[in-house]
């Protein structure tokens, strides 16, 4: 966070110098202040991840990365399809199927794991 608020003291000092117009603050953005374009940031991760010498992955797959996690690390269902867009909970769960049955797994083995300790 305290990077995050740097960064945009830093954008608002420039902008007042115009150095650059970025009036909604991205931390991407074109010359003119506007978004990347999807293939413009995809090209742009592309270049660091072969700078640092790591699989090239698309930021789509970043954000499937950060819903699976998420999921494991128990954030519920409505909060996670909020977090995304999603339109609903639903669309979630339809698109991390194999997260959810997982986890689903994972939830029964501790439900018979305290079933069996209730009576040993």
């Amino acid at each position: 966070m305290a990077d995050l608020q740097t960064f945009v003291t830093r954008q608002k000092e420039r902008q007042l110098s115009r150095m650059i117009r970025n009036p909604k603050y991205l931390v991407f953005s074109q010359f003119d202040g506007t978004p990347p374009s999807n293939n413009a940031a995809n090209k742009s991760l592309s270049h660091a991840c072969e700078r640092a010498g790591i699989q090239v992955v698309t930021f789509h797959a970043l954000r499937h990365t950060h819903v699976s996690i998420i999921l494991y690390r128990g954030i519920d269902i409505a909060s996670v399809a909020k977090r995304v867009g999603h339109s609903s909970p639903t669309t979630t769960m339809e698109v991390y199927t194999h997260v959810i049955q997982e986890l689903q797994h994972k939830s029964y083995q501790i439900s018979d794991n305290v079933i069996a300790e209730l009576f040993s």
